[in-house]
């Protein structure tokens, strides 16, 4: 069964954002050496959670009325004008 083009982009970026969270983790407990075993079950459940939260946010974001929002909402915020006041605020 071949999916549709904006389910295969989703697919594909959260697979991206889970395995980059998971070389994160791997990295950052000195390749699971200081890794507290007590953990394994929450970490499974963030890297889950992680891959929904970036499937459910990059089909919310093709949908063309978020998209022309997402567009316009940086085109405000890289306006020269405004640039320094949003980079703070920010």
């Amino acid at each position: 069964m071949v999916k549709p083009r904006p389910v295969r982009k989703a697919i594909i970026w959260g697979c991206i954002t889970t395995f980059s969270l998971a070389i994160m983790i791997a990295v950052g407990s000195r390749d699971l050496a200081r890794f507290d075993a007590a953990l394994v079950a929450y970490t499974f459940a963030t890297l889950f959670a992680t891959f929904g939260i970036t499937y459910r946010y990059t089909m919310w974001l093709q949908r063309p009325p978020t998209a022309m929002y997402w567009k316009r909402g940086w085109q405000m915020f890289f306006k020269p004008q405004r640039l320094l006041t949003n980079t703070r605020n920010l």
